[in-house]
């Protein structure tokens, strides 16, 4: 087994309630591991909140814990120590809106194109990683370990040689060592990856009430007469952590997008190390499992 050199933290949002559905992953190297977990926890901790969850941020108290654990984030990746991908897929699209479509089969199809599109283009060839999903067992990680695996060697054409005019070579990508269920309160990055994903699946679900929120918040005038969403508590929390994430990344010219997109969307996520990324269906015959 080699010496691992990078590690992953995930969690999903939502795999088989409502239409948008995301995962968010969270990897970094492990030599920068300790101190972010540290990090981490010191925020946990002055915020007075045990295990941040997206769905229980309902108060002042988890907004502020939320932009703060923001805050490090953005910190980390502008200094290249950690990349967030949050790959998000609409359940309403050509790929998706199909009779006996499979989530579970279909939520590890989704966490194989983000862990293989991640562990090959994100970080540097010859990766040794450890995954840390949160828990899901009805997931076959065995499987997914195995086609990634296999994904990580890809055969190359070198240099013909004069006695050789067909010479091909085995290029190591990446590798995996485990794969390993966890709780998120005993992995804190796992909480990340939970806070991720779910502003991706509420900026693409509920836009409109992101646009009340600003709206009321900058205190403009309705031009038209109109009907606006009713915001709860919990909305206007969560729009605020959204709202504090997209501003951060304008000022600090992250390539992420809010109102051009209607949701959170990164462009050039090959340059930008906080990534949202909208699965689109590749051809007419990328459709989703069947049971």
């Amino acid at each position: 087994m080699r010496e691992v050199t990078h590690c992953a933290f995930s969690d999903e949002s939502g795999y088989n309630t409502g239409r948008y559905r995301s995962i968010g992953m969270v990897s970094l190297p492990i030599e920068v591991l300790q101190e972010f977990e540290h990090d981490i926890r010191t925020i946990l901790e002055q915020s007075g909140v045990d295990e941040f969850k997206w769905k229980k941020l309902k108060t002042a108290k988890t907004r502020f814990c939320a932009k703060d654990l923001v805050d490090i984030v953005i910190q980390y990746a502008k200094d290249g120590k950690v990349r967030v991908d949050v790959l998000i897929w609409d359940t309403q699209d050509s790929r998706h809106k199909i009779l006996g479509r499979d989530d579970l089969a279909n939520l590890q199809r989704m966490y194989y194109h983000l862990l293989k599109n991640v562990l090959n283009k994100r970080w540097p060839r010859k990766s040794v990683w450890e995954l840390y999903p949160d828990k899901q067992s009805a997931i076959k990680w065995d499987t997914v370990t195995q086609i990634l695996n296999l994904e990580g060697f890809r055969i190359e054409s070198a240099e013909p040689k004069p006695d050789s005019p067909f010479n091909l070579w085995l290029q190591i990508n990446f590798s995996i060592n485990k794969i390993e269920e966890s709780d998120s309160y005993e992995k804190v990055t796992i909480q990340i990856a939970d806070l991720f994903a779910g502003m991706a699946v509420y900026s693409k679900s509920n836009y409109d009430k992101y646009v009340e929120w600003d709206r009321t918040e900058t205190g403009q005038q309705l031009l038209i007469p109109r009907e606006v969403p009713h915001l709860s508590g919990s909305d206007k929390e969560k729009c605020d952590v959204i709202h504090h994430l997209y501003m951060i990344c304008k000022e600090r010219k992250m390539g992420v997008s809010l109102p051009g997109e209607r949701c959170l969307r990164t462009f050039s996520p090959q340059k930008n190390p906080i990534n949202f990324w909208p699965y689109t269906p590749q051809t007419e015959n990328d459709k989703a499992p069947i049971k």
